[in-house]
């Protein structure tokens, strides 16, 4: 089973998702129980869309990514999406930032079900979504009150099973331009120093995760490789990645030529209200599948996301990512460079430098 499930997220990532499906159906023959494979199931079957026997595969992360042991141990019954007025609720973080920003698009539909709701989110995200959410109350991750029943809960439910309540079709995605509130005071500030930096349009540049490693690094591309997108010229582009290394900038100095914006007194991994501040200035952004990415959707700024490997049409609602309607992806195979992708994206920035000046 461990061998077929590795061919099987193997040949999902080569875009061959009808022999994936095969060999994680026969790893699940032989061993039903298993939380990885049926994790790993899932996330190809989310990947093409296949809402409902995705989230059904995605209940098993919660002992995948722990060696078959629950992280969080609630003892509320787990809520199952119905009416709840009068009673608490307390929704869990999991997962990593990115994943409690897109998860956060799923909380109106969780409040509007009645009753008090409490949300559990990382300390850097907690006065993002108390002002996004006015309607909640947001606690820092991990609230032990709740966990341990010092505070009365009534049901609870992690932030990654609403999909399972909420998003089973693509229909059930609605359309929107951003739910999340920036700070309007430092949006404010941003676009005072942007004006000082530059002209716009104003281009916000991710190009890899802080979270690296054999497979992992695959997704991402480096500094170099993002020549032909930061060749444009009439651009502003703005620094986005959280842990930028300084040789990175003067690569982008000495040999695009491009004095790439940046503040020493923005942090933009510890800062998310400024980084979603600064992320809302932006005309366009272009990022991996990183948190940034994930930021600039739920702001609803237009961003275009660059990927490794295909992305089948049945995952798109309107040719776009379904959590975002403003995010548009790029994908290339596994085996090509990524020249080619980075080509496409600066006619994308060509097209918004022309229209910017029209």
């Amino acid at each position: 089973p461990e061998a077929m499930t590795n061919l099987a997220t193997m040949l999902g990532d080569l875009g061959d998702y009808e022999q994936a499906g095969y060999y994680f159906r026969r790893a699940l023959e032989l061993d039903p129980e298993d939380p990885h494979t049926h994790h790993n199931f899932g996330v190809i079957l989310l990947r093409q869309g296949e809402w409902e026997d995705a989230w059904y595969h995605s209940e098993w992360r919660m002992l995948a990514t722990n060696k078959g042991v629950p992280w969080r141990k609630f003892s509320q019954p787990l809520w199952n999406g119905n009416q709840f007025q009068g009673a608490r609720l307390i929704l869990y973080a999991e997962q990593g930032i990115g994943d409690e920003l897109r998860h956060a698009s799923m909380l109106p539909e969780a409040i509007a079900r009645g009753g008090e709701v409490v949300v559990e989110c990382a300390p850097r995200l907690v006065s993002l979504f108390q002002r996004s959410f006015p309607q909640t109350r947001v606690v820092p991750a991990k609230y032990w009150p709740a966990e341990e029943g010092v505070e009365p809960f009534d049901i609870a439910c992690p932030l990654g099973t609403l999909g399972r309540l909420f998003r089973n079709s693509k229909e059930s995605f609605p359309m929107h331009s951003g739910y999340l509130k920036p700070d309007p005071r430092l949006v404010s500030m941003f676009k005072e120093r942007l004006k000082e930096a530059g002209p716009g349009p104003y281009v916000g540049i991710c190009w890899r995760s802080g979270v690296l490693g054999a497979y992992r690094a695959e997704h991402y591309s480096t500094i170099e490789d993002m020549r032909p997108v930061m060749k444009v010229d009439g651009v502003t582009y703005v620094n986005l990645q959280y842990d930028a290394k300084s040789e990175e900038f003067d690569i982008v100095k000495s040999e695009f030529g491009v004095d790439l914006v940046d503040w020493d007194d923005v942090d933009l991994k510890m800062e998310l209200e400024k980084a979603a501040a600064l992320t809302s200035c932006m005309d366009l952004v272009v990022s991996p599948g990183t948190s940034v990415a994930v930021m600039a959707g739920a702001l609803g700024v237009e961003t275009l996301e660059f990927r490794p490997f295909p992305i089948p049409e049945t995952y798109f609602k309107n040719g776009r990512c379904p959590w975002f309607p403003s995010v548009r992806f790029f994908a290339k195979r596994q085996s090509e460079k990524w020249n080619k992708l980075f080509r496409k994206i600066a006619a994308e920035i060509e097209a918004l430098r022309a229209a910017s000046t029209v």
